[in-house]
């Protein structure tokens, strides 16, 4: 877990935890604006997307060119995410090999 003045970043096993944070952290005068929630499965956001404003997304969000190019490029747009939102490769990794087992992950920045 990454946590800091602006930063947070935690792995949760189901939506009910997830949605416990993010009213914790609105509590503590975050915007759901600047939450984002990563997940493999579109289903595994449904209580997420249904009470909140927060950004979603999957790994099946990608079309299939998405698919394609990331698989002809060696690069993964999750991954890539984790890379583009500031983690460094090995906290990127980790947090890319929880989604892949099922967990969803709570990034917040009010920078991002």
């Amino acid at each position: 877990m990454t946590n800091n003045k602006n930063t947070f970043i935690q792995a949760y096993d189901v939506q009910a935890e997830v949605l416990h944070k993010i009213s914790e952290l609105k509590a503590q005068g975050y915007n759901e604006e600047d939450m984002y929630v990563i997940a493999k499965h579109d289903d595994q956001l449904s209580m997420v997307q249904g009470q909140t404003d927060v950004h979603l997304n999957t790994q099946e969000d990608d079309n299939f060119m998405g698919k394609f190019k990331s698989f002809i490029s060696g690069e993964d747009s999750t991954r890539d995410a984790f890379t583009q939102m500031g983690l460094g490769s090995g906290e990127a990794d980790e947090y890319y090999r929880q989604v892949e087992n099922g967990k969803l992950v709570l990034y917040v920045n009010s920078d991002y």
